[in-house]
C-alpha cells in the first residue's frame, strides 16, 4: 500500500502545472506559479513567492481521494 501511494504522489508531483494549489510536507499551503525540472515555485500570499523542491509537495488541493471501507 505505501508504494503504491508514493507511486500516486510521484505521478501528481510530475503533472503538476501552473494554477495548481498544494500543500507541501510542511503544512504551507500556495498556488503554482512555475514549475522547472526538480522545483516549484508557489505563491503563498499577496506578493509572496516560495520555491521548493517537487518532492517537497504533499498533494494538490480539492484533490479527491478513493477511501476503501474496511468491513
Amino acid at each position: 500500500p505505501q508504494q503504491k501511494e508514493e507511486k500516486e504522489r510521484l505521478k501528481m508531483i510530475n503533472s503538476l502545472k501552473k494554477g495548481d494549489k498544494v500543500v507541501t510536507l510542511g503544512g504551507v499551503i500556495g498556488t503554482v506559479v512555475k514549475v522547472d525540472d526538480s522545483e516549484v515555485m508557489l505563491r503563498t500570499g499577496p506578493g509572496t513567492l516560495i520555491k521548493f523542491e517537487k518532492s517537497a509537495i504533499r498533494k494538490k488541493i480539492g484533490e479527491v481521494k478513493e477511501v476503501e471501507k474496511s468491513s
